[in-house]
Parts: structure tokens; C-alpha cells; sequence
């Protein structure tokens, strides 16, 4: 299937009035009766007896990577993924926000209902979106290529014990992953021959109004996939010629005819079956409304695999070093109008009117969110099975700002980001300025003070989208909380280890946007918005 010449005939159609529920549907139906990912590369003879070296579940953005890998040194692969081809129109970045919260392509998972945040949305919870489909939510998310710091891998190396995580150690590994055509120069921290497309966009909206305003705050331009201090920079994205690159496009299409792979989607994963000894032996899933079971070959086991374009990182006053960002700033442009208040309502799954009513006085004018995010908060949930029914969604609860450090450390943010929009004069040049509004619900607080800035928060924080975390790595022994040892093998068993962003150790993210505005040419407008990455 050519992907990119379908993806633009699929364009055409919506240019013709068709619409995006109607192309969806349409794909879906087509995909499950002709079976697209079941032709040419996993109806082979050898297949027949059902025993494989490995069985991964779930193609997400890792089990396309390790399908890759493992076939490549010709291990007998069986993939397993519960959804189907990507939708074609997920190669175009900007239809992001458009296609979450289909059931084709995102579980759409809702956590539990908050305490500390999301007072705003409709029963206190937020949409967790999960990549369903080839490639997982490498489908869904918003491109931006970030590998954190240094500094995280030491941690992560301390943690486990194992030197093999510290950063000296991994960045082989990111440099392998590399075809960098970015915005930095190559130094000694990025590749080129590898399967990964990076570059760097050749136009966003103010790039250039951000950098001088990052340098008039004392901050360097500095690549943040290097060693990471206080800097500014344009983002980098996982993209070819502005076209999304998921790990499907980049790992799994282009073996997909490798006879010793096999693919199967609408594989729903049931049970891994273990012997006396905690041994795993088979999997069953299904499949076309039957119960299948598939075998590991002796020594060996399955994976489990579950699957803007500017920013700023800012130490903040609890963070334990300097040179160890605790806050990341980016920011969204937009055109404020009546639909648009309707659109991120539908997004957020906020009250219905509420961002309405907040953005009433801004309609018609130029505007653009500021997103704080909080890089190591403190707070943490947890998830819990609903039932022993694997089709069941979980339970999940992030509880998210409930440690106090983390609403002091998103204030400092907050006021990092209106210094920096609001008072820089590369700002000041184009007329920005923060939204008068208050945000309903906080009226009873001074406005912009800490305390309307905390009840900001606690009502509008949102989700990067990037959970981990829940079957986190730790020693082998007298760590009661680690799920898999540091080389990802599940403790107390043998043959199974889980590869993907639930083993990190250590929570990654909370943020909190902000609308400004200025009053050149037609009005311009930054509003606020937090957001809680877990």
C-alpha cells in the first residue's frame, strides 16, 4: 500500500466535501473485510505449526521497533495488535487534534475522576489517549522529538544499578535511531543513517519572535537532545518534508516482506499462559470472533509492547541542580473565533460553554497558548485492573498536582512564560499582551495572582498524552514497587519482559498553557491552559 499517495487522495476527497467521520468509517470497514495487513507477508508456509522465537503484543511505537529488530537477526516474529492499518490521513501532523478520540485508531481511555485538577472537565477526569493500530500513538501524537536528559539516564543507571542506562550508554542507541536532518549541527549526539526521520520545520509563526525572546532572557539557543541546560530552541520533529513519521512508517512497513514476520491485526491479546514454573509457554488472542493460541519456542519469550515546534527549559527554585530543567515552555498559534472555543471544549472534554464563555471577548483576534510543562512532578497515581476481563479498560488515576511541590513549581512556570511573552521586547514588538478574561470559576480571585493562577491550574490542566511509568524497572531485589529488572524482564517469571514507556522509572511531565494577545492588525490573544503530563 503506498501510504503517502493514498493519504493525499484521501485530501482530495475531503476537499470534495466528504467528510473525516465518513472516510474513517469507510477505511475501517474496507481494512477488516480484505484484511490490507494480512496479504503478502505473514501467509507463509512456515507460519503453519504456529511456534515462534517471539511474540510481541502490541505494534505501538516500541513493538514496531523490536518487530524490526528481531526479524532482522531471524527470530521467527509473530506481531499481534489489536487495531488495524493507519488511517491514512494520520501522515498529516496538523490533523492531530482531529482524529483523537476515534475508536478506530484511540482506546480513548478516561481517567478516574480528580481531586487536585481537571475541576473544569465534565466529571472531574480527562481523556487518556492510546494509539489503537500499526504504529500505535506514534499515529496520534504531535511529532515533537525530545530525549530528555542526560542526567534522567543517570538517574535511571543509579536506580537499577545497571550501568548500561547511563547517558554515555544510550546515546548510541539514539544516534542509531537517527536520519537527523534537524535545526542543530550533527556534533556528537545525532545520526544519520538511521530509520527515524528528524528535521527541523522550515516555517512556524513567531519562531523567531521566541528565540530572541528566550536570548533576551539570558537563555542560549542550545539543542535539548544534547546535554541539556536552560536554553531555547526550535523543536525538532520526528518528520519527512512536514509528513508524519511513526514507527510503523519508519520500522514496520518497509520489512513487512520478511518471511520469518508475521503480522496480525484485530488481534486482541487474551491471557499469556505460564507452566508450574512461571515459565511463559503460549498466547492466546482473538481474532475474527475465534480464541487462537500461539507457542514460544523453548528459550525464548514474548514482548510486551503497549505502546509545536519551539520551546524553552527553565531550572525552577526545588529543583535539585541548575542544569537539570525542571520546566519546558512551547506554544500553540491559533485563530480565536466561536468554533475554535467549541473545538478545544470537544478536545478537553471540558464543560460544555465554558471555554466558550472564556474566550468570547477574543473572538476575531490572533492568538497563541503557552504551554508550562512540569518536567518531574512529584505527584503519582496509580492503575488498577477493572476485572480480570482483558477487554476491559483499567482503571486509571494520575492523580495529578497532589503533591504541593508541583503547583509551586508550575506558578514559577507560569511566570517564566508571561516574562517571557509579555516583557521581552521581541514580544512587546508585535503587541502582545495577556487575554483580559478571567477563566470562569476564578473570578473570585484577584486576577493573575497566585491563587487565581492556582485555581487556573487545578481546573484547566490537561495531559501531554505520554503516561509511563506503570510497570516501572528497578533492582531485582528489595525495590517492592519494580515491575522488571533493568534488562525489562518481568520479575518472577522467565520468558516475558515488557519494552516500552510503562518501565521508566520516574514520572515526565505536567503542562499548563497560557493565552497571550496583542493589538496589532486584528486583536492577538495568549490564554492560558494547564496541562499534566504523567
Amino acid at each position: 500500500m503506498d501510504f503517502l499517495a493514498l493519504a493525499i487522495n484521501y485530501l482530495i476527497l475531503m476537499s470534495l466535501g466528504i467528510s473525516l467521520e465518513t472516510l474513517f468509517s469507510g477505511f475501517y470497514i474496507a481494512d477488516r473485510y480484505f484484511k490490507f495487513s494480512d496479504t503478502g507477508h505473514y501467509a507463509h508456509s512456515e507460519f503453519e505449526l504456529d511456534i515462534f522465537d517471539f511474540i510481541i503484543v502490541g505494534a505501538g511505537s516500541a513493538g514496531c521497533v523490536l518487530a524490526n529488530r528481531l526479524s532482522a537477526r531471524n527470530y521467527k516474529v509473530l506481531l499481534l495488535e489489536a487495531g488495524g492499518n493507519p488511517f491514512p490521513l494520520t501522515l498529516v501532523p496538523g490533523l492531530a487534534t482531529k482524529l483523537l478520540r476515534n475508536p478506530n485508531i484511540d482506546y480513548g481511555f478516561m481517567s478516574a475522576p480528580q481531586k487536585h485538577s481537571f475541576q473544569s472537565h465534565k466529571n472531574n477526569s480527562y481523556m487518556i489517549h492510546r494509539g489503537k493500530g500499526l504504529g500505535g500513538s506514534s499515529l496520534l501524537n504531535f511529532n515533537m522529538y525530545m530525549r530528555g536528559s542526560p542526567l534522567d539516564f543517570e538517574e535511571w543507571a543509579n536506580m537499577t544499578g545497571d550501568d548500561s542506562w547511563r547517558y554515555e550508554n544510550v546515546l548510541k542507541f539514539f544516534k542509531k535511531i537517527e536520519n537527523y536532518q534537524g535545526y542543530f549541527p550533527l556534533d556528537d549526539v545525532h545520526g544519520t543513517d538511521g530509520p527515524l526521520h528528524v528535521e527541523s520545520p522550515v516555517f512556524f509563526p513567531m519562531r523567531d519572535e521566541w528565540l530572541q525572546a528566550g536570548m533576551e532572557m539570558g537563555l542560549r539557543v542550545k539543542d535539548p537532545n544534547g546535554f541539556q541546560t536552560e536554553s531555547v530552541f526550535p523543536v525538532d520533529t520526528s518528520t519527512l518534508r512536514g509528513t508524519r513519521v511513526s514507527t510503523y512508517r519508519a520500522y514496520l512497513h518497509p520489512v513487512l516482506g520478511r518471511r520469518n514476520l508475521k503480522v496480525i491485526t484485530y488481534a486482541q491479546a487474551q491471557k499469556i499462559i505460564f507452566n508450574d514454573k512461571n515459565k511463559v509457554v503460549a498466547v492466546s488472542y482473538s481474532h475474527d470472533g475465534k480464541i487462537h493460541q500461539v507457542y514460544i519456542r523453548d528459550g525464548t519469550g514474548p514482548y510486551s509492547s503497549t505502546g509545536s515546534e519551539v520551546g524553552a527549559l527553565f531550572s525552577s527554585s526545588l529543583a535539585s541542580r541548575t542544569d537539570w530543567p525542571a520546566i519546558y515552555l512551547t506554544y500553540w498559534p491559533y485563530g480565536v473565533s466561536k468554533v475554535f472555543a467549541i473545538d478545544q471544549e470537544n478536545l478537553y472534554l471540558t464543560r460544555s460553554g465554558l471555554l466558550t464563555k472564556y474566550m468570547a471577548a477574543d473572538i476575531g483576534s490572533d492568538g497563541f497558548i503557552v504551554f508550562i510543562v512540569l518536567a518531574k512532578p512529584k505527584s503519582f497515581g496509580e492503575l488498577t485492573l477493572a476485572s480480570a476481563n482483558p477487554n476491559e479498560h483499567p482503571i486509571i488515576d494520575p492523580n495529578f498536582l497532589s503533591h504541593p511541590d508541583d503547583i509551586k513549581v508550575l506558578l514559577e512556570g507560569i511566570q517564566k512564560s508571561l516574562k517571557m511573552t509579555t516583557q521581552t521586547n521581541a514580544f512587546k514588538k508585535i503587541g502582545a499582551r495577556l487575554t483580559n478574561s478571567s477563566f470562569p470559576g476564578c473570578e473570585k480571585f484577584v486576577h493573575l495572582s497566585a491563587e487565581y493562577w492556582d485555581c487556573y491550574a487545578r481546573n484547566f490542566c490537561n495531559s501531554m498524552y505520554h503516561p509511563s511509568g506503570t510497570c516501572r524497572m528497578g533492582r531485582s531485589s528489595g525495590d517492592p514497587g519494580a515491575v522488571v529488572d533493568s534488562q525489562l524482564r518481568v520479575l518472577g517469571t522467565t520468558g516475558l519482559r515488557v519494552i516500552d514507556a510503562s518501565i521508566m522509572p520516574q514520572k515526565l511531565r505536567t503542562f499548563f498553557d497560557t493565552s497571550l494577545e496583542h493589538t496589532t492588525r486584528r486583536n492577538f490573544s495568549v490564554r492560558p491552559n494547564i496541562s499534566c503530563y504523567c
